[in-house]
Formats: C-alpha cells, structure tokens, sequence
C-alpha cells in the first residue's frame, strides 16, 4: 500500500469533528434537546444541526485510518496517549476536589487513575485499542484482491448497519455499535479500498458536500416521519431517534460525503492551514469534555443552555459556548501534550522500557516472509 500524503484539507476535516463533538455535547449533554417541544420551530433547528454534527466520531476515525502509515505500530505513541489521557483524568479530579465541587472517596480515586474504567472515556478506551490492532487488520487488507476487499466491505456494512437497526436484543455486547472497536475496524476497511484503488464517485468535488447535506437532511427528515407517524398510529412518540446514530445508513454515508470533499479540496490560504494546525490537539476536546466529573458541571450547572432556550439569546449562547469551550478545550490540552513528551522523553531514556518497547512493536508489526 503507498505511503499516504499529508492532507492539509484532512487535517482541517479533524478539527471539524471535534468541533461538531462540542456541538453533540452542547445538545444532548446539557438536556437542550430532550426540552424542545416538536411544535417548537427551535427543535427542528437544533434536531437538524445535530443531524448534521453526528458525523463527528466517524469523520474523526476515518481521519485517522488514512493518515495510518501502512502496518506500522508505535509504542510510544500509545503510550503518550495514555498518559495524557490519565493526566487529564487526574488533573481535573483534583481541581473539583480542591475547590470543593467534588468530595474524595475511593470511587473518584479509581475512576481518576485509571479513567479506562469509566463508561463516559468508551470511546478513548476503544481508540486507543483500536490503534494497537490496526496495524494487523492492514496487513490483512494489503493480502486481498479487489473484488475480496470489496466483498468484505459489503458483508461488513450489512452486518454492522442492517442488524444494529433491528434492535439492542441481536446484539446485547454492543459489539456492532458506532462506536466499537469492530465499528472502527470496519471504517479502516472501508477507508483504505478507497485509498488503495483511489475510488472517486463523482466528477465534481462540490456534489459530495451536496450528498453531506442531503444525507443530513434525510437522518433529521426520519426523526420528523418517525414523530409524526408514532404519534399519530399510538399516541406517543417513540423510536423517534433511531437514524442518529454513528452507524446508521445516512449518517454513515454522511460522513464519508464529507471525507471524500475535503480530502479532495486544495488550500492555499495561509490562515486556513494554521487552523488545520489544531489537529494535532483537538483531541482534548474530547477528553476534558467527556470527564466523568465534570461533563454535568461543565454543560448542566455552567453552561446550562436550557435556561436560555426560550429567549432569542440562546442562538448567541449556542455559538458563544461552543466556540469558548472548544477553544479552551483544545488550548487545555496542549498544555497536557508539552507535559507529556517530557514525560515520554525521560521514559525512553530508559533502556528496560525502550527493550520492551522495541518487543511489542516486533510482536505487533510482525509479517510473514513471503
């Protein structure tokens, strides 16, 4: 498999995931859009920009399955991320303990250290495995022909769409759920047939931003149908969300709209390119975002949109908080990424650490002679 290019517009499409992950937590984490009335014209506003910002996890893999270096796996690298990820884990605990916000007991103290044990870090959990086995799964890929590769693609997405949309009781581990390892795993199958057999769709760049939009339009269009069909059949509105969702059918076509139109664009713009600089640590975003601590204090009791949700104010309020906290999100964590080189960099002077390092990247970068 060629060795990948660096895509500036890629590196901008990375920033735009974390940024549409604060626009998902401003929503759904603050209980904005559980309030929101259907005869309320905020709901279908909020409702379609959620539609639109699912395709933040998605686009954030698909990034980083491009950009994987063929079957190569680097120790420190995993390493750097778990440090940081502990780091920030930590380091926002102890703030909530000192200035009184959060009472220390045994359960915090766990939860701090090895945040890997809490359901609200799944998804850096899952990340950070999936790196580790990527490597494994692109060796195989590199092995198929392209009719094999494709028939993979097709049989996966069947499983991994079709089936997930039946209902939680065909698959109670949530092993095909958008955001598992297995989800992932597929992403990189998909990701790399494009890549390696170089697919375009169209002959226009602007008609896969059109198909972005389109399929965001059809993921809210469903929730619209599903309320008025429900509500009318059973007096209720239920099921009304079951198209939002990582791998769900528009919002998995959504999203790879949108890779395939910045993967294609040219930027020249010098200020554009600094912005596609922050990829490098919007993935703070996410975590300082998602501590088990402070994801309620942060968009419950600071934020708190839905206090605000009867007034006009609270399209300024919308854009204002998710830009601060972005921001300040991202700036937080390179901080934490300066830290933690240090860190890695006093690590690798250790000869006992740099011998285990070099054995797992043999165990895991194995390949057979051929």
């Amino acid at each position: 498999m060629k060795k990948t290019e660096r895509k500036i517009g890629l590196d901008l499409l990375k920033v735009l995931a974390m940024f549409f992950v604060t626009i998902l937590h401003y929503l759904s984490h603050s209980g904005l859009l559980t309030i929101l009335e259907f005869s309320d014209y905020k709901y279908h506003i909020f409702w379609f920009i959620e539609a639109m910002s699912y395709v933040s996890v998605n686009l954030f893999i698909i990034v980083t399955c491009y950009f994987f270096k063929e079957n190569k796996f680097n120790f420190y690298k995993t390493l750097r991320l778990i440090i940081e990820m502990i780091m920030i884990s930590i380091s926002i605990s102890l703030i909530l303990i000192v200035i009184g916000v959060v009472k220390l007991d045994i359960n915090v103290v766990v939860k701090s250290v090895f945040p890997f044990l809490s359901r609200s870090y799944g998804f850096m959990t899952n990340y950070i495995f999936f790196t580790v086995i990527a490597p494994s799964i692109i060796m195989g890929i590199e092995r198929l022909s392209r009719y094999q590769h494709k028939l993979l693609i097709i049989i996966a997405l069947f499983f991994s769409i079709i089936i997930p949309s039946i209902g939680n009781f065909v698959d109670p581990l949530r092993v095909l759920s958008g955001d598992s390892v297995v989800w992932f795993a597929i992403i990189l199958v998909c990701v790399k047939y494009i890549e390696k057999y170089d697919i375009e769709f169209f002959n226009k760049n602007s008609k896969y931003l059109l198909g972005f939009i389109l399929f965001s339009v059809l993921t809210y269009l469903t929730k619209v149908i599903i309320h008025l069909l429900t509500s009318y059949y059973f007096g209720i509105s239920i099921g009304t969300s079951i198209f939002y969702g990582n791998n769900k059918i528009f919002i998995f076509l959504a999203s790879f709209s949108l890779f395939m139109y910045f993967k294609n664009i040219y930027i020249d713009s010098k200020a554009i390119i600094k912005l596609s600089n922050l990829s490098t640590i919007v993935l703070g975003v996410y975590l300082i975002q998602e501590h088990f601590l402070f994801r309620d204090i942060l968009w419950i009791e600071i934020v708190k949109p839905v206090s605000y949700y009867q007034e006009p104010i609270i399209y300024l309020h919308f854009i204002f908080s998710v830009l601060t906290i972005f921001i300040l999100s991202c700036g937080v964590y390179f901080l934490v990424k300066i830290i933690s080189k240090r860190v890695i960099d006093i690590v690798s002077k250790s000869n006992i650490i740099n011998e285990f390092s070099e054995n797992i990247n043999q165990i895991i970068n194995y390949r057979e002679e051929r």
